[in-house]
This record gives structure tokens, sequence and C-alpha cells, in this order.
């Protein structure tokens, strides 16, 4: 039988170490946090969301352009998962605050493309 996507996706399931609900629970607060701004803030809503042992993510579409009004909206969101965290766990994890594609790091990013 042939090796598909599927059995090593199984293989790596069997062998995962588990997963915290404390940990689970901080990541979909971080999460929820980026879309409830958004949906506040009048932005895009996600076309995905997700959690993983790793981390989440919540994408959605891109701009073609941006405003000053609308960075300012756009920061506002990237750190509502971090401000999220605060508020409702009493404390901030690295998870939004380090790694490659951090809220610190895209926001960062945001305002250095639009030097702003």
């Amino acid at each position: 039988m042939p090796l598909t996507a599927g059995h090593l996706q199984q293989t790596v399931a069997d062998h995962a170490p588990p997963v915290c609900d404390e940990h689970l629970r901080r990541i979909a607060t971080r999460e929820a946090g980026h879309i409830v701004a958004a949906a506040v803030l009048d932005l895009p809503l996600p076309v995905r969301a997700r959690i993983t042992p790793n981390g989440g993510e919540v994408l959605r579409p891109a701009r073609p352009s941006y405003t000053a009004e609308i960075i300012k909206k756009e920061l506002v969101c990237l750190m509502a998962g971090r401000a999220a965290e605060q508020f409702l766990i009493g404390d901030v994890s690295s998870g939004s605050e380090s790694g490659q594609q951090s809220d610190l790091e895209l926001a960062t990013a945001l305002l250095v493309a639009q030097e702003y």
C-alpha cells in the first residue's frame, strides 16, 4: 500500500505530546480577540481561523491599499489578541510577542511598510 498524507497525519497525531486545556484556552482567547476586534472595527472578517497545539491563526482578506485610519484599525486588531489574554486570563503569553508571525512582529512590519 502506498504511503499517503493521511498516513503521515495519523502518525503525527498518534505521537504528538498531549496539550493541556489551559494552553489551548489561551490560544483560543488570543485568536478570538483578533476576530472580535475585526468585527467591532468593521474590518473584513476572517476567511479562516484555526487553533493548533503550536499556536493559532486568523486569516483575513488582504487589502489592496491602506489609509491611515485603516492602519490604526489593523494595529488595534493585531494587538487585540494580546489584550484579550491580559483581560480574560490575567497575563500575556509569549505566543503574542515572539515568533516568526507574532502579533508584535506583524504590527511592526505594518508600521514600517507604511512609514507611519
